[in-house]
């Protein structure tokens, strides 16, 4: 499975999407924020806050996703 952006079926192409190319300093603090939400989520399970740290390992999964379709 190739990771990153597709339009439809196909392959990334930059030409026909309206995504913003290079990264910027904002997807550098949403990569931040996807490693600050993975060691809160370890944290809340060890110190026994399922429900919290359910949430937070679904925010964790959308700001790694992200991160990955950035990524191409």
């Amino acid at each position: 499975m190739k990771r990153g952006h597709t339009n439809g079926a196909g392959p990334h192409d930059a030409e026909r999407c309206a995504c913003p190319g290079e990264p910027d300093l904002g997807d550098f603090v949403i990569a931040l924020l996807a490693g600050t939400l993975v060691g809160l989520r370890d944290r809340l399970l060890s110190d026994g806050f399922l429900p919290a740290a359910d949430l937070v390992a679904d925010l964790a999964e959308i700001t790694d996703d992200y991160v990955a379709g950035r990524v191409g």
